[in-house]
């Protein structure tokens, strides 16, 4: 079994991998909402793997729910970054 703790210290135990698709007992779709900045995903030995900047996505397998990390684009980091300069310079800087 798989395990993911994502930047907040939340841990989604239990998973098992199919693929590339992390199947969790019950999925909660909003704690990965601004939580994946780093995730570590630990396999059924122990060995830890540390990603940065992900984004998930969900899909259904039959009735199953499942996940999947993906590292964003360059083209994601940069409106993302365009994104915060844009609110910062509306709100009149930091």
């Amino acid at each position: 079994m798989y395990s993911i703790r994502l930047n907040d210290g939340t841990e989604i135990k239990n998973l098992e991998l199919n693929g590339n698709n992390f199947i969790p007992e019950t999925l909660d779709k909003t704690i990965f909402e601004n939580n994946l900045e780093k995730v570590i995903i630990t396999d059924d030995d122990g060995n830890e793997e540390i990603r940065f900047n992900q984004k998930v996505q969900f899909a259904k397998i039959g009735d199953t729910e499942t996940f999947i990390l993906h590292n964003k684009t360059k083209e994601e980091e940069l409106l993302e970054l365009l994104a915060d300069l844009t609110e910062t310079v509306l709100l009149g800087g930091v």
